[in-house]
């Protein structure tokens, strides 16, 4: 299964990204909202692990904006 990561602080997403492939997720680890969400459509099939505070839109912001592209998207 495939993870798109967003967490802006480098040490916490290679940390959290490397716990993620050991878990069995192959993983796109983005520093941004905006560097991720162009990453999603109705078609990804995966999850999302996002921090909440992030420069720019926060984790709460796109939860908004997945939701309105797939409601069933699991988010984390």
């Amino acid at each position: 299964m495939h993870a798109i990561l967003i967490e802006d602080e480098q040490a916490v997403r290679r940390a959290t990204a490397q716990a993620l492939e050991l878990g069995g997720f192959s993983v796109t680890a983005c520093a941004s909202a905006e560097e991720a969400l162009p990453l999603l459509s109705r078609d990804f099939a995966g999850v999302l692990v996002s921090d909440v505070r992030l420069p720019g839109l926060s984790g709460l912001d796109v939860l908004e904006r997945v939701v309105a592209i797939d409601a069933d998207l699991p988010v984390i």
